[in-house]
C-alpha cells in the first residue's frame, strides 16, 4: 500500500524522523510540547524527501541513529562511557524534554518563516537558546566552573548540529 498522506495527531509540536542506518526505512515520531510521544508511525521502502513531503506544515527534524551517537559522542564532557547507539524504531527512546522541543521549534522558524530573525517573536524567543546553553543541570556544573565551561562548550556544539537536522 502506497501512503499519500500521514496523518498528525492533533497534539502534535514536533515531528521528528528518524531514519534507519543507510536504509530506506524511517520511523515517523509525533512529539507534543512537552516532548512526549503522541503517535508513531513506520515507513519501510521510502526515502527521507518522500516521508517528509507526506508530513506538510509540521516543525520537523530528521537525523539517523548514527548521527545521534556521533552528536552525543563529540559533545561528551562529563561521561567516561560512549553512549548506546539506539535503533531507528526504538519507540520510546526519541523522546525529548520540552525545552529541546522549543529551541528545535525556535530552530524551525529561522530556517523556515522569511524575516523571522526581524520579528518581535524571534527577539522574545532567542534566549531560550543561550538559557540552555549557559544552564548548569547537573551538580558538578554547579561546584565546579571548569566542568560548566566545558558544558557550555558541549551544549553549544550540540545545537548547531542538531540544527542542521532541522528540515
Amino acid at each position: 500500500m502506497k501512503l499519500n498522506k500521514i496523518p498528525v495527531p492533533q497534539e502534535t509540536c514536533l515531528v521528528e524522523i528518524v531514519s534507519e542506518d543507510n536504509a530506506s526505512n524511517h520511523a515517523v515520531y509525533f512529539l507534543n510540547i512537552d516532548g512526549e510521544l503522541i503517535d508513531h508511525v513506520i515507513v519501510r521502502e521510502a526515502t527521507v524527501s518522500e516521508v517528509v513531503s507526506l508530513i506538510p506544515h509540521m516543525f520537523k527534524i530528521h537525523f539517523t541513529p548514527m548521527q545521534m551517537w556521533e552528536m552525543q559522542c563529540a559533545t561528551m564532557f562529563n561521561r567516561i562511557f560512549e553512549p548506546d547507539l539506539i535503533p531507528y524504531d526504538s519507540i520510546f527512546a526519541w523522546q525529548m524534554d520540552s525545552e529541546l522541543v522549543a529551541i528545535i521549534r525556535h530552530f524551525g522558524k529561522i530556517k523556515n518563516v522569511l524575516n523571522y530573525l526581524e520579528t518581535e517573536e524571534f527577539r522574545s524567543e532567542a534566549h531560550i537558546v543561550d538559557d540552555f546553553i549557559s544552564a548548569r543541570p547537573t551538580p558538578i556544573e554547579q561546584e565546579s566552573e571548569e566542568v560548566h565551561r566545558r558544558g557550555i562548550v558541549a551544549r553549544n556544539k550540540m545545537l548547531k548540529i542538531i540544527q542542521e537536522w532541522v528540515i
